[in-house]
């Protein structure tokens, strides 16, 4: 009797040694589970950070500077319907602020709302929408139009002011000549706050956009230079590359 009850005691005490690395292993997998949940959480957590500070970031740009190319894709409007497309952007002499906005009705009943030709930035509202790729201009129907055969541009001013042609235009960098290939615009004031331009000067299509600060390029000798290196703009790029 007391020898079944030492092989019965032996027989339990070898599950329990059995049974407790499972146990343990069991135990170990919850944990790493917990662990794994606990990292995904703030994961997410900081990925919506991120897109937090991102769309804020992208208020405060849309606040302060617009792409000119997104003006020149633009309806322009005297109420809640389209009644014409804008054909360009004139700028003042000096070439530092959008002067006037030339547009084309989009059909010949749509002359009775506005009419082709040009008004003053300063009697415009620009409406940007809060994705990029969309700048419409809102016209007083009160304000004055003057048409398309007023406007007083000679050839030589042409490509300085006529943002259309500036786009077409190279600025020369210390670091090398790069293209134009858009202008951000302050849409309270029309001022230019930035060039942007592609970061290579070799490629065929637009890659790795920069700005340089507007008050860093000068229109000299009809070309558009800047003494800063492709280095000192790196250090000075307020905006994300994907937004330009």
């Amino acid at each position: 009797m007391n020898i079944r009850k030492m092989m019965h005691a032996a027989l339990m005490s070898s599950a329990a040694l059995a049974l407790a690395p499972v146990g343990a292993l069991a135990q170990q997998n919850m944990d790493s589970d917990k662990n794994k949940q606990s990292t995904q959480r703030q994961t997410m957590q900081m990925h919506n950070m991120s897109d937090d500070a991102k769309a804020h970031k992208w208020r405060e740009m849309r606040q302060n500077a617009v792409k000119a190319s997104e003006i020149l894709r633009g309806n322009v409007s005297t109420g809640l319907n389209p009644v014409a497309n804008v054909t360009n952007l004139i700028l003042s002499k000096d070439g530092g602020e959008i002067e006037y906005i030339v547009y084309k009705t989009q059909s010949p009943i749509m002359d009775f709302y506005v009419g082709d030709g040009y008004t003053s930035f300063n009697t415009v509202d620009l409406q940007t929408s809060p994705v990029p790729g969309g700048v419409n201009v809102y016209v007083d129907s009160s304000a004055p139009v003057k048409g398309p055969e007023e406007i007083k541009i000679t050839s030589n001013e042409a490509d300085k002011r006529l943002v259309s042609r500036v786009l077409d235009e190279q600025v020369e960098l210390s670091s090398g000549i790069y293209e134009i290939e858009d202008l951000l615009i302050n849409p309270k004031n029309g001022k230019i706050t930035h060039y942007v331009i592609g970061s290579d000067p070799d490629t065929l299509f637009s890659e790795g956009r920069r700005t340089i600060r507007a008050t860093e390029v000068a229109y000299r000798n009809g070309a558009y230079r800047s003494n800063l290196t492709m280095q000192d703009i790196d250090q000075d790029q307020p905006y994300e590359e994907d937004w330009l």
